[in-house]
């Protein structure tokens, strides 16, 4: 089982959980479903091809009346290149629907799926959501393997990464200090969706088994 990590400080509650629970998202496929002014998309899988072409085509193919897309992430992490593709993506969109992302309960968003998840206007968490942070590495187009480039490549790497989607986001900054130097001494951390909002890290914006509030006036 995965050691529980514990950060100090600001961030003391979050506590990494659940052994191999990346394993469990197999599927890469997006599902998309229509319900009044509310379109949902449901990626699960990797943050890989064709993700960006999928979501791309379910907005065009919208109905004129939608006027909120919820993007529903259950996903290990993946490729950078894909990840910033679709964050692009939802910040284009942006101007035309509101775009909310949501892991729900049981879900995980690890890897370079916090930065996909951090492209909704609004953050949405299950309670029991896992989220997993940790460093970026390489992989082998062919065999799909992760490998090291060696430690000043590896180093340059992390920090590009990190500095683009972590450092320069509107994350608290005393989080992304103590996460930067638990990430270089534990190699990742988890946290569920319930201790992110608590901590006020600024991740999350709300808690709660459903996306979409209803208000007496229409969706919100």
């Amino acid at each position: 089982m995965r050691r529980s990590q514990m950060l100090g400080g600001l961030t003391a509650g979050l506590v990494a959980l659940v052994s191999g629970c990346s394993g469990s998202v197999t599927s890469d496929a997006l599902t998309v479903e229509v319900e009044g002014k509310i379109a949902t998309f449901t990626w699960t899988g990797e943050i890989t091809s064709p993700m960006k072409a999928a979501i791309q085509s379910a907005f065009r193919n919208l109905d004129p009346e939608v006027e909120q897309v919820v993007l529903v992430l259950n996903s290990p992490g993946g490729s950078v290149a894909e990840g910033d593709d679709v964050i692009r993506l939802l910040k284009r969109q942006a101007n035309a629907y509101t775009v909310v992302t949501y892991v729900p309960d049981e879900a995980i968003c690890a890897s370079m799926c916090v930065p996909v998840f951090m492209g909704g206007e609004e953050r949405v968490s299950g309670p029991h959501a896992r989220f997993m942070f940790h460093h970026a590495y390489s992989v082998d187009r062919v065999s799909g393997q992760s490998f090291s480039t060696g430690t000043a490549v590896d180093a340059a790497l992390n920090a590009s990464v990190f500095h683009k989607y972590i450092r320069r986001s509107d994350l608290n900054p005393d989080f992304v200090a103590e996460l930067e130097s638990t990430i270089a001494r534990d190699g990742e951390v988890w946290a569920t969706g319930r201790d992110l909002h608590r901590a006020r890290v600024g991740l999350i914006d709300r808690v709660s088994s459903e996306p979409v509030r209803s208000t007496p006036h229409g969706i919100k």
